[in-house]
């Protein structure tokens, strides 16, 4: 099962029967494992596409990007950056 049919079993088969504010922190915490695309603000710097943290591109330097914003947690996406 991927992170997208884990949110959509829960939204429509748990969710409907339990509620609850638990189960929303869930869904989010599986979103937040779903890589976004980061927005390009400038040459070398990027924003988290979720909480807009200013993120260095750091594979200039040594070949590797953050997997994740280091505010947030999110996931994120560099295919558009490479």
């Amino acid at each position: 099962m991927t992170n997208e049919e884990a949110i959509i079993d829960i939204r429509e088969n748990i969710q409907p029967i339990v509620g609850g504010k638990s189960l929303d922190i869930a869904i989010s915490a599986i979103e937040k494992q779903i890589p976004k695309k980061v927005k390009i603000v400038e040459k070398y710097f990027v924003v988290c596409p979720v909480c807009n943290f200013y993120i260095e591109d750091i594979d200039f330097i040594s070949g590797k990007s953050h997997k994740y914003c280091d505010r947030c947690g999110q996931a994120l996406d560099w295919s558009d950056r490479k």
